[in-house]
């Protein structure tokens, strides 16, 4: 099977908000669409199949995701529509999850090692930008959505629109960096360290809490993304 994954627009994250609500809401509708989701995800292509293991998702799962597309999309299918909708959110779905839960939390670590130990402020924000769209090209590949730079772009400023907290991160860096910058010096200082040998380690410090700083709002970005781009909300 070729890969089907659709090119993202504003109009079908629209359609993914509708399909949102009407998971929350008509589960008979819903399941309408869930099953096109389903029937059009390409888990027959190698490529997407390879994709997934490096993501967390051993053969297993993925041959188990299969099988219950197959006995959700079968005509002997007779749950009831709200039931139906909860198998697929369980064992289509929730596999799915799990992968994007891995992007967010490597690109996470990844975004706060690298600003950790970059000397300059420009090149963090670089790392940030360039870890943040990373990670929402591989979100949206999981979720099943094609893009390019310019939808990269453009998916990386909505997503900030609505979910920067840049202020709130930094005050949550500024936190533990005066944390460890108090509390270190104190204990150096019972074994003979003076606070003039501190100040190198006090420069590291702040460092690490602009590195914790980037850790959060990578995180706050991928949930934010993956909430926009799941067919149904997330519980």
């Amino acid at each position: 099977m070729t890969m089907t994954n659709r090119p993202l627009t504003r109009r079908l994250l629209e359609e993914r908000e509708h399909l949102r609500e009407l998971g929350s809401h008509v589960h008979a509708a819903a399941r309408e669409q869930l099953s096109k989701y389903m029937e059009q995800y390409a888990l027959d292509d190698t490529g997407q199949r390879e994709f997934l293991k490096r993501w967390g998702l051993p053969d297993g799962d993925l041959d188990m995701m299969k099988r219950k597309r197959s006995d959700l999309l079968g005509a002997g299918n007779l749950q009831d529509s709200k039931a139906w909708q909860e198998s697929f959110e369980k064992c289509f779905l929730k596999p799915l999850d799990t992968a994007a839960d891995k992007i967010i939390r490597d690109n996470a670590l990844l975004t706060a090692a690298k600003t950790a130990i970059c000397p300059f402020a420009l090149l963090d924000i670089a790392v940030v930008i360039y870890r943040g769209t990373t990670m929402l090209g591989s979100l949206c590949r999981v979720y099943q959505l094609r893009t390019g730079p310019l939808d990269m772009l453009y998916l990386f400023a909505l997503v900030m629109g609505q979910a920067f907290f840049a202020g709130e991160a930094e005050e949550h860096g500024e936190e533990i960096a005066s944390s460890l910058t108090d509390a270190v010096p104190n204990a150096l200082h019972g074994v003979g360290i003076s606070a003039l040998d501190w100040v190198p380690f006090g420069n590291l410090a702040d460092k690490a809490g602009q590195g914790v700083a980037n850790f959060l709002l990578i995180n706050r970005i991928g949930r934010t993304a993956c909430n926009m781009l799941r067919p149904l909300s997330a519980a």
